[in-house]
């Protein structure tokens, strides 16, 4: 079954994800820390890897991009397998060869952990990219002044002082989490929605509802604005994000299992 599951995530669409997640991290690249590293002298401190990486850099607009398309992107990871399956009637060979709940069950399991490796991995790549042409220096926080890591702004701001990379590895993983927690949420709407736009769009356009209201509250309640260590959004809270994730992961689930029960078996 591992061949199969292997010919079932490959495809156009994933390609699809991992091309435009690699383009848009070495766009971010080329235009924020290859055009800064010529600024770098012994006094430039404050210019380092961790003010410059996608996920930090807020000059160029490519890092609030990518956490822009993330569940575009992420839905693209195999999250419409089920509805190709059905389409192309692999099911009656599914059926010959396991069980609806193995199926379903290693189904929903692979669509998170493939867009948690991607994104992570790609990521981590832009992170890369800044430590070969940047310093490694650390932040120090009086001269940080105006690059919003402030309480408000950031999560446990004091800790990206005293452990800037652990730190930076905290919201890659944050990002990664929540790319999966994107896919699945996809895969679960396809088990009641079978246009292919409508599955695909669907938690992108809540995330553009969620930026709205951000932008007209000044509180950051979308992923594409606390996925980023700083930005202009000023409230930044741990706790909501934590019960976003939660509720958002436990819904998903209740309605994948309903939706298997109702709109699969039969």
């Amino acid at each position: 079954m591992h061949k199969f599951w292997l010919e079932r995530i490959k495809g156009k669409n994933l390609f699809i994800f991992i091309g435009i997640s690699i383009l848009l991290i070495c766009l971010q690249f080329f235009s924020g820390a290859w055009k800064t590293m010529r600024f770098v002298n012994s006094d430039t401190i404050d210019i380092t890897p961790y003010t410059q990486w996608l996920g930090s850099s807020i000059e160029t607009n490519r890092g609030m991009l990518f956490y822009f398309v993330l569940p575009l992107l992420a839905s693209l990871g195999g999250a419409t397998i089920y509805n190709e399956d059905k389409k192309q009637g692999y099911f009656y060979l599914i059926y010959s060869k396991i069980t609806i709940k193995r199926y379903f069950t290693t189904l929903i399991t692979i669509v998170f952990c493939l867009s948690f490796l991607i994104t992570s991995l790609v990521l981590i790549l832009n992170l890369i990219l800044n430590f070969m042409v940047l310093p490694a220096y650390n932040p120090v926080e009086a001269l940080d002044i105006g690059l919003n890591f402030t309480y408000g702004n950031t999560l446990f701001p004091s800790f990206y002082y005293s452990h800037p990379l652990v730190y930076t590895g905290m919201y890659i993983i944050l990002s990664a989490l929540f790319s999966g927690l994107f896919a699945i949420v996809t895969l679960t709407i396809s088990l009641y929605v079978e246009n292919f736009f409508v599955v695909v769009s669907s938690v992108f356009l809540v995330q553009l509802v969620l930026m709205v209201i951000g932008f007209m509250t000044n509180i950051a309640i979308s992923p594409a604005h606390f996925l980023m260590e700083r930005g202009d959004i000023a409230s930044v809270s741990f706790v909501y994000i934590l019960l976003f994730y939660i509720l958002s992961l436990v819904a998903t689930l209740v309605f994948y299992v309903i939706g298997v029960k109702k709109n699969v078996i039969k």
